[in-house]
């Protein structure tokens, strides 16, 4: 289903940086209520975005061609017409003059299917029960008739039109009704605001270390350019990560980050505080009065630096705390990493053990195996704990 996924990526290392006018910010934003009131309440920049990159992102999020839509749609107003080849459900929205009629069919991707069913009649895992066993049929009819005997459940679906006339997918069940489409051109346009503001008062510059952006996903890493002095041998880069997903029921996450540098090269990435969760339902006026958090980022930053034990960086692992750390990271958990960084993380374990290396250099081996955002954010995680927290 990769032909659903539009994927760009931005890295400062090998990708030019410039500042956007205002007017390229404002572009982002739509005609709809929510981009007005955004505009309306937040609206910061004067002649151009103090954050370098901030063209080269707008740019490669307007080459985002999907065209997506949300609807409120009752189960009422639905029917199963049936499966495609991949065994996603093909849904009917039925004419509201017309309850025989079916004004449009829709085909689920991704896990839009599994969570259909799992929301509206906790039939995720007898589905899958269905489709392994060969009991498509039973499948059907009981889809069938849930639809059309069950209370009446009204969502709010997300779809992706198709290249071909009529063509349109499903891609999730967003929410409810409560759901204000926090989308990544909003998430964008706000993430350039309120870092632009820091940025300017803080009297740092800025720019865009690595941003990913998918048709559904935005995920950004911003810098800012003056470092702090830790000890003799180490520098701390200060950073802000932003990350928003349309199609989950989770926040809009601003998180402070710290890249701590020695003279060798060497460097890992550290999460600090949250600074801003913003929720799909909370209303924009409440979203501007939380930027204030931005004023106590000064302050935050530099009782976490303060807090970090030079020593710990300082000392050469050895083969106990070697063993902590790998069997804490080996551990399974929810948001641990896959099969593929597992087996890399083997690799770098065996390697570890005939070197003698640092936490950080440690961990700069570790960042740098080729793993999910999710998963890079889980070894940063480990790797703020051990920083802190010790080898325990």
């Amino acid at each position: 289903m990769t032909k659903f996924m539009e994927t760009h990526y931005y890295n400062s290392v090998q990708d030019s940086s410039n500042l956007a006018t205002k007017k390229e910010v404002m572009s982002i934003l739509g005609t709809d209520e929510i981009s007005e009131l955004m505009k309306n309440e937040i609206d910061f920049i004067d002649n151009e975005c103090n954050v370098k990159g901030s063209r080269e992102i707008i740019e490669l999020f307007k080459l985002i061609t999907l065209k997506k839509s949300d609807e409120i749609i009752s189960s009422k107003d639905i029917k199963l017409v049936g499966f495609d080849d991949e065994d996603q459900l093909i849904l009917g929205v039925i004419k509201k003059d017309n309850q025989e009629e079916i004004a449009y069919t829709a085909t689920g991707i991704y896990s839009f299917s599994t969570t259909f069913l799992d929301q509206l009649f906790c039939l995720g895992k007898f589905y899958n029960f269905c489709l392994q066993t060969g009991q498509k049929d039973l499948l059907r009819e009981t889809i069938v008739y849930l639809l059309e005997k069950s209370q009446e459940n009204e969502k709010q679906y997300r779809f992706i039109n198709g290249k071909n006339e009529g063509e349109h997918y499903l891609r999730t069940i967003t929410s409810s009704n409560r759901y204000k489409n926090y989308d990544n051109n909003i998430v964008l346009y706000l993430s350039l605001n309120a870092i632009h503001q820091y940025s300017k008062k803080m009297n740092n510059p800025s720019y865009i270390d690595y941003a990913k952006i998918t048709d559904s996903s935005l995920d950004v890493r911003v810098m800012l350019t003056k470092t702090i002095a830790l000890g003799k041998n180490y520098e701390v880069e200060i950073g802000i990560q932003v990350s928003n997903s349309e199609i989950r029921e989770q926040s809009i996450l601003f998180e402070l980050i710290y890249t701590i540098k020695d003279k060798s090269g060497n460097k890992a990435t550290a999460i600090g505080n949250k600074i801003l969760d913003v929720t799909h339902a909370m209303r924009i006026d409440t979203v501007r009065s939380r930027l204030t958090r931005f004023d106590e980022l000064d302050h935050s930053s530099k009782d976490f630096v303060k807090g970090i034990d030079i020593a710990r960086l300082n000392t050469k692992l050895d083969e106990q705390k070697l063993h902590v750390i790998f069997d804490k990271l080996s551990r399974t958990r929810k948001n641990g990493l896959n099969s593929h960084a597992k087996r890399e993380m083997d690799k770098i374990a065996e390697e570890t053990a005939k070197n003698t290396y640092t936490l950080l250099e440690l961990f700069n081996k570790l960042e740098n195996i080729d793993t999910t955002i999710d998963e890079k954010k889980y070894l940063q995680m480990k790797f703020t704990d051990f920083l802190v927290n010790g080898f325990k």
